[in-house]
């Protein structure tokens, strides 16, 4: 069912409705180019439209208070040309929610489903999704912003729409779920001023044609616990995207297609920690940063013609094992490692005694093997078995000649042949 405001006002009050009675779980509201404040936790399963259904006209918008629920999902769908409101917006200095998805369904430039513009804390529990070509925002943060937005969904952006552009000064942006770019520059998440710290627990990838996944025109910080990836269909379209000296810290594998994973503008100085998986195509590189610093622990990939990492300070992680994948001048590729890498080399310990091995040559082995000659016949000693053995004839020779005192003791002990040589010589 549709409902829609007959006046400025609270929610809770049923005067700015019509019939007189607030809306009901379920039904979809309209402002009718009124102004409502979300007083109240609104009932579930609401939908919030701006376009126009009769009698009620499009435009108008909705606010929410601080400490205040809308549960429901919010189109902004008004076709007016430099149409200035959004269909929602949050300056409070509590913490704000939204249950529900947002969708942009408009065709005109600089349109926004939800603004955020004060110190607090909005936190939005879907997806952000654009429907239509056209070069808005789904939330846009602005103004003296120091608040957090936290979204618990994905952000999958249309033709020339953006999921969240900030211009605040210096908000705190927690997305949880994957952030894509798509099709004509529809960017996943836009800086364009302002000092942001953005949080990922999720993909970011590109899309094509400009829709990077994430845009930073300032010194932002960006922190990507998974994956991030380049367009597969544009050169210039990547993962992320540094125009500003940003500081990027990429946890997970950074991989190109057609477009760079992570990308810096030439004479930008930023900085890159990539721990995981950095991977070059025939087309580009994982990660470009020509002008800045790239700090990496993992594996690099060579795939192709372009590096893995091209960066003016290439610093290697000292507490990380790392190896490489590198293309060689005959078209094949050889692999380089740090000791430590689990390659399926056997211990020191399993590898005789002052043996070289490992790929190259950093391991010795430890193990003492004693010779044949030294082991007990028949045991197996090294690929062989022992030969020492102790005969009779060996133990007689020893008694012969040994200084030892039971060998001189056994030699004078008086016997039946020595006692008679005695007897015999002193009768003589």
């Amino acid at each position: 069912m549709s409902r829609y405001a007959i006046a400025n006002g609270n929610w809770s009050n049923p005067a700015i409705w019509d019939g007189g009675t607030l809306p009901l779980a379920g039904e979809t509201v309209r402002p009718n180019n009124f102004t409502v404040t979300i007083d109240i936790n609104t009932p579930a399963n609401m939908t919030i439209r701006t376009n126009a259904l009769a009698p009620a006209v499009q435009g108008g918008t909705f606010i929410l208070n601080s400490g205040c629920v809308f549960n429901g999902d919010i189109y902004f769908d008004v076709t007016i040309l430099n149409y200035t409101f959004p269909a929602l917006s949050y300056s409070g200095i509590g913490i704000g929610q939204i249950n529900g998805l947002l969708y942009c369904n408009s065709v005109y430039s600089g349109n926004r489903v939800v603004e955020f513009s004060g110190p607090g804390q909005l936190n939005i529990n879907g997806n952000l999704t654009g429907l239509t070509n056209s070069s808005s925002r789904l939330i846009n943060i602005t103004g003296v912003t120091t608040g957090t937005l936290n979204l618990f969904g994905d952000i999958i952006t249309f033709s020339n729409t953006t999921g969240i552009t900030s211009t605040g000064t210096q908000p705190n942006i927690n997305v949880i779920g994957n952030v894509i770019g798509n099709p004509g520059a529809a960017i996943g998440i836009s800086v364009t001023s302002g000092i942001s710290t953005i949080n990922v627990t999720g993909s970011v990838i590109a899309g094509i044609g400009g829709g990077h996944g994430i845009s930073l025109s300032t010194a932002s910080t960006v922190n990507v616990t998974g994956n991030v990836t380049g367009s597969a269909a544009t050169l210039t379209t990547y993962g992320i995207y540094c125009l500003g000296a940003a500081n990027v810290t990429v946890n997970g594998t950074i991989t190109a297609q057609n477009g760079a994973g992570v990308y810096v503008n030439n004479a930008i100085n930023a900085t890159i920690n990539a721990n995981g998986i950095v991977t070059g195509s025939s087309l580009n590189n994982g990660i470009y940063n020509n002008a800045g610093s790239t700090t990496f622990s993992g594996l690099l990939i060579q795939n192709g013609d372009f590096a893995a990492i091209l960066s003016q300070r290439l610093i290697i992680n000292s507490t990380n094992t790392i190896s490489s994948k590198i293309r060689d001048n005959i078209g094949g590729f050889r692999y380089m490692y740090t000791a430590g890498i689990p390659l399926g080399n056997p211990a020191e310990s399993d590898v005789r005694d002052s043996i070289t091995y490992g790929p190259s040559n950093e391991l010795t082995g430890t193990l003492i093997v004693p010779d044949p000659s030294d082991v007990r016949k028949s045991v197996p000693t090294d690929n062989t078995v022992g030969t020492a053995e102790l005969t009779s004839d060996d133990l007689f020779a020893a008694i012969e000649t040994s200084p030892h005192p039971i060998a001189v003791l056994i030699r004078n002990l008086a016997t039946e042949q020595k006692v008679g040589a005695i007897v015999a010589a002193a009768v003589s």
